[in-house]
């Protein structure tokens, strides 16, 4: 039985590229290096539901499910070069020492893929053919700490009725 066992530990890779064709998961992905260890979370919260009742019992008679559950991958890097920059915040490259923020905020929409770690001959990945991806910074200037870069990927709908919005496949 201890062979059969599955577990999602330690992240491996996380890999971030332009949409698929025809709306599917994309396939041409670029890993994002150096993570900063124990930040990598995904995330899938529970449906929010409202209960309906009468004044004849506590227990309700009816729950309405509401919005769809809401799933995220967030992680952080300790990368800060260039291509950390545009995967986060958008914006362009001009040589290496350069980035520049666009003038106004775009949405960024990407494929994203996490792996794990191998546990019992298994590794588990999670797709995201489409993820909104918001980026935060804390770029220290300090001895003793590295600034990091920390991205919040949320799960949205594909375009394609083919697919669907994530899937955690072992390998």
């Amino acid at each position: 039985m201890a062979g059969t066992l599955k577990r999602m530990i330690k992240l491996t890779q996380i890999r971030i590229g332009a949409l698929g064709g025809s709306g599917m998961m994309g396939t041409t992905l670029t890993s994002i290096v150096h993570i900063v260890p124990d930040s990598a979370v995904f995330v899938v919260e529970e449906m929010a539901q409202t209960e309906l009742g009468t004044e004849e019992t506590d227990y309700p008679d009816i729950i309405v499910n509401g919005a769809a559950r809401v799933a995220t991958l967030e992680f952080a890097t300790r990368d800060v070069g260039n291509a950390a920059f545009i995967a986060a915040f958008g914006g362009t490259a001009s040589g290496t020492p350069v980035w520049k923020a666009d003038r106004s905020e775009s949405v960024i929409t990407k494929s994203v893929e996490g792996l794990s770690a191998t546990y019992n001959s298994s590794k588990i990945r999670i797709d995201i053919p489409k993820a909104k991806i918001t980026g935060n910074a804390q770029l220290r200037f300090s001895k003793t700490e590295s600034g990091m870069i920390g991205f919040s990927c949320k799960v949205l709908l594909p375009d394609s009725d083919g697919e669907v919005p994530w899937k955690r496949v072992i390998i």
